[in-house]
């Protein structure tokens, strides 16, 4: 028998149902816990979830969260050649903490001060009405940071907005790409350069060609691997 179950989950399935909207709604991230408790799991790995206060909370053995924002930014500095000031966008007003975040932290390695912006979405019977772009691009490299991308609407028309406020390069940034069939569109908007997402989900089987020229994937194994090593040491004071 297993001395310590720890369970590895780049992607958290479900996790944006994190609480009930309507009567009668699941909440599929605590059912998702119970799950992993029945089992015996002693520790859950999860990368940039939906709702940390709900992951952590949802979960009575432990939780490691980690995040992809180290990743992201090496690629930037490594890839990228930013002639001139920089926005991260959050495409809704809810994802405003982790842009916020991200400028901090990229602000200290760039030694250059990095603005925020933000969609913010009116909504009328439960549906978008319109949206309003708070925040300079004008004449600045627009970043758009999210968690998730699922059909990329939203990212999509934060991607037009962007334009229509004279950003001069568009990039989109998310740890997790599910790429629903209705995204394919967001890879041929002509004002987006690059969508950066992580590999803990696979590629889309979209167009080859169109991925080539827009898609990169980064590897975050070796974020989980050192979680698992600090979690579990391996005997002798190897390191792997």
């Amino acid at each position: 028998m297993a001395n310590q179950i720890s369970v590895a989950i780049p992607y958290l399935g479900y996790s944006r149902q994190d609480r009930k909207i309507k009567p009668r709604d699941p909440v599929s991230t605590r059912y998702l816990a119970q799950i992993f408790e029945a089992a015996k799991v002693n520790c859950v790995i999860s990368m940039d979830v939906h709702n940390l206060a709900a992951f952590q909370n949802a979960f009575r053995c432990a939780t490691e969260h980690l995040e992809a924002r180290s990743v992201f930014m090496d690629y930037l500095l490594s890839n990228l050649n930013f002639d001139g000031e920089i926005t991260i966008v959050s495409p809704d007003a809810g994802g405003m903490k982790r842009v916020e975040e991200f400028c901090d932290a990229l602000s200290q390695r760039i030694s250059e001060p990095i603005q925020p912006a933000f969609m913010e979405k009116i909504r009328k019977d439960e549906k978008l009405s319109r949206s309003t772009l708070i925040g300079d691009v004008s004449n600045r490299t627009a970043i758009i940071l999210d968690d998730m991308i699922t059909t990329g609407s939203t990212l999509d028309r934060t991607v037009n907005a962007c334009h229509q406020h004279g950003a001069k390069r568009i990039f989109a940034m998310a740890t997790h790409g599910l790429f629903l069939e209705s995204a394919n569109s967001l890879l041929e908007n002509p004002f987006l350069e690059k969508i950066i997402t992580t590999n803990s989900l696979p590629p889309p089987q979209f167009d080859p060609k169109l991925l080539s020229q827009k898609l990169v994937q980064l590897d975050i194994s070796p974020l989980f691997a050192k979680a698992i090593q600090r979690l579990h040491p391996l005997k002798g004071g190897q390191t792997g």
